[in-house]
């Protein structure tokens, strides 16, 4: 991909010589809602909080408080959707990965960790990751345009570590990260599967779409068949 020299245009991403681009300014805001805004002072008397993007849809009215459940379930990290990421990753992976190593952490969310996914296929056929190279840069997101959890959690040392060091290698710049692999990594390493939840609300952005009702969960993304949840 092209990250800082991209073309002329009011878009903030798109294809071009069949070379993924993303502008300066959209690199920024991913860069920043990693985790400097967290730091922000008009944050300092949040507990819990929800992130929802200018251009994020509500679909169907609220018929709970989101924050209140996160307050009242003590939840870290509320996410809207996840998906197994297949660009803008190169080298998160195995940075992500280095950092757990020298701080000695493991896995403990599978659900959030997709190359653990491919490394069971793996050894169930016997064969090496390194015959899957898709497996080696695969890494689960949590979609950043709604979000929430505990602002705490984001200022914690822990986190705020990992930002620092994945921010020193420069990928937001050189290789297009977004913030939504760090959200993706904090729910597989940094806390367990009790203080993650769903947020279940109906909504829509861009090409995503999530219908909430009767006790079933609808996801649609464009291109690719309805999947239900119940």
């Amino acid at each position: 991909c092209s990250s800082g020299a991209a073309p002329a245009s009011a878009a903030h991403r798109g294809v071009v010589n069949k070379t993924q681009f993303w502008s300066p300014d959209y690199l920024r805001i991913s860069r920043y809602t990693a985790g400097p805004l967290f730091l922000h002072p008009a944050l300092d008397a949040c507990g819990a909080f929800i992130k929802l993007d200018t251009d994020f849809y509500l679909t169907a009215p609220l018929t709970s408080d989101p924050l209140e459940e996160l307050r009242r379930e003590g939840t870290r990290l509320a996410y809207w959707q996840i998906h197994v990421q297949g660009q803008r990753q190169a080298g998160y992976t195995e940075a992500a990965l280095s950092f757990l190593h020298k701080r000695g952490m493991k896995i403990l969310n599978i659900a959030f960790y997709a190359r653990g996914r491919f490394e069971e296929k793996a050894e169930k056929l016997g064969i090496p990751l390194s015959e899957v190279p898709e497996a080696l840069e695969a890494a689960t997101v949590i979609y950043g345009c709604l979000f929430g959890g505990d602002i705490r959690f984001f200022r914690e040392p822990l986190y705020q570590d990992f930002f620092r060091y994945m921010d020193a290698l420069q990928g937001f710049e050189q290789a297009g990260w977004s913030n939504q692999f760090f959200l993706g990594t904090a729910a597989a390493a940094f806390l367990y599967p009790s203080q993650v939840r769903r947020l279940y609300i109906s909504g829509r952005h861009q090409e995503s779409k999530i219908d909430v009702a009767n006790g079933n969960v609808t996801e649609y993304l464009t291109g690719s068949s309805k999947s239900i949840m119940r």
